[in-house]
């Protein structure tokens, strides 16, 4: 068993660094929020829709809208004990600077200690609509019940699910707000493709093939492959037509 009496924020900001061989920038930041248990974990959960629930959310209009980053978002992760997780992140592109993306990314989160009324109500009611649409799915509504049940023995929460929404308050979501996802409480990881090592000006024969992202073989020649080919005479969208399987007595099969 791990460990379940966690301080909740973390208490210390962390940052880590990590040059991998990845193709674009990416930071993410965790923060620890109050587990599913605690009233605070909705307003929490609403919090975050203001962040990153549709094109209308602070991340995708100060991020993706700007040409910032080519994606943003915020996903709780909910949890029992001790903690549930809050992951913020965004995938910026081949030259970005990995500390102006972390800058565009902390600015809504810091933003959010002064929540408008109307991007509360709109968060709140795109949850209530995610919450009812899951209620109404069997298998959505079976994995909640197993869940209440063996986590919390309460299975009868999952008809309190919409209740706990709809009394959510804005003072209470911005309250939330300022004090889950303050700065001590951060932990930022931060991914940067690893340099070249080609040195300037050096051609390879070979092209990448973009279709499955591998890298020019020195000496290979990659074909040339036409991604918007001709369709096939007697073909739709591009692919040929089967003949019509032979059947008994047809004289076609017997030349065949």
């Amino acid at each position: 068993r791990g460990e379940t009496d966690l301080q909740v924020p973390l208490g210390v900001p962390r940052r880590v660094g990590v040059a991998s061989d990845v193709r674009r920038v990416r930071v993410f930041i965790g923060l620890r929020i109050p587990p599913v248990t605690v009233p605070a974990f909705e307003a929490v959960v609403v919090a975050a829709g203001v962040l990153g629930s549709g094109r209308a959310a602070r991340l995708y209009s100060r991020l993706v809208r700007t040409g910032v980053a080519r994606d943003a978002f915020a996903y709780p992760f909910p949890l029992v004990g001790g903690a549930s997780i809050l992951l913020v992140g965004a995938t910026g592109f081949e030259n970005s600077d990995p500390d102006e993306l972390e800058r565009a990314l902390v600015e809504p989160l810091e933003g959010l200690a002064d929540l408008d009324t109307v991007e509360v109500e709109r968060a709140l009611a795109l949850e209530e609509a995610r919450t009812a649409r899951q209620l109404e799915r069997l298998e959505a509504r079976a994995d909640r019940l197993s869940m209440y049940a063996c986590l919390l023995d309460r299975p009868e929460r999952v008809n309190e699910d919409l209740d706990r929404l709809r009394a959510l308050t804005v003072d209470e979501v911005r309250d939330a707000a300022r004090r889950w996802f303050a700065a001590p409480g951060r932990a930022t990881l931060t991914y940067v493709p690893t340099p070249d090592p080609t040195p300037p000006g050096t051609t390879h024969d070979a092209r990448p093939d973009t279709s499955t992202g591998a890298r020019p073989v020195e000496g290979v020649r990659v074909p040339t492959v036409d991604p918007h080919p001709a369709p096939a005479r007697g073909g739709v969208g591009g692919r040929a037509s089967a003949p019509p399987p032979a059947r008994y007595g047809d004289p076609r099969a017997s030349r065949r």
